[in-house]
């Protein structure tokens, strides 16, 4: 019940008005509402709690409240963060008035330089200098800035794509499509503790894809090797240093198939 909880919130924040979690799960409640503008303005209370693990930028310019000046973008929290925020990059370009640029992960450059939603992909890492612009903020609090409502979400989809080269390299590795192709991940981060909550074992996926019954390839999509097998898959693709490769269980059969 939501809005009991939200109650609750709001009679806790009587009490302590400034209490971290309170603001964070009061935030995160608005959101899953679908109440964007006030969740969105909550959310930024996730900087003021003391388990919050992305780093605060460090910079001398100031945050960015959406006037017209140049725009340093930067990512926070974990990759698919980025890729979900990145939506919103058009409409901070057009708000700012200035090629904006936006500062990511290593992992991450390839694929937003191919998309072209920012004027230049920074490598964190790397060296910039702060004084080219004039304001930055953390992606995910865009928006918050932008004051996004259900209504006004960008519908602009897809926004990401892979560079010619890239597509072009992955369709010569897998060949001609006899049947549709699913691409699956089971495991997150293993270096990452919420990564390791959300490992899933192999056979609970191939439970779900025999009772699904769809004649089709299925694609364990792995980051270096797996943890766990993957024979139960028609093939499996290693992602390395940024290179689709095929492993050596090779073809086993598509799952539903004949």
């Amino acid at each position: 019940d939501f809005d009991r909880a939200i109650t609750y919130y709001d009679q806790g924040l009587l009490i302590s008005s400034d209490h971290p979690e309170i603001l964070w799960n009061r935030s995160l409640t608005l959101l899953a509402q679908g109440d964007f503008k006030k969740g969105w303005d909550a959310y930024e209370s996730r900087w003021k709690r003391p388990s919050f693990t992305s780093p605060k930028f460090k910079t001398g310019l100031p945050k960015w409240e959406g006037q017209r000046g140049k725009l340093l973008l930067h990512t926070e929290q974990g990759l698919g963060d980025c890729l979900q925020f990145v939506r919103f990059l058009p409409a901070a370009k057009k708000r700012c008035g200035e090629d904006l640029h936006l500062l990511a992960e290593p992992a991450l450059v390839r694929l937003l330089e191919s998309a072209g939603l920012a004027g230049r992909i920074l490598c964190k890492g790397g060296e910039f200098d702060h004084a080219h612009y004039d304001y930055h903020l953390p992606v995910m609090s865009l928006p918050h800035v932008l004051g996004l409502e259900r209504a006004s979400y960008p519908a602009s989809a897809p926004y990401l794509f892979a560079s010619e080269v890239d597509a072009q390299g992955v369709a010569h590795l897998l060949g001609s499509a006899g049947t549709p192709r699913v691409g699956l991940m089971w495991e997150g981060n293993q270096q990452n503790v919420k990564g390791l909550k959300r490992s899933i074992p192999e056979e609970q996926f191939l439970e779900c894809l025999r009772e699904i019954g769809l004649d089709a390839e299925y694609f364990c999509q792995v980051w270096g090797c797996c943890s766990q097998s993957s024979r139960g898959f028609s093939r499996r693709l290693c992602l390395c240093g940024g290179k689709h490769t095929e492993g050596e269980d090779g073809s086993a059969g598509s799952i539903g198939g004949p």
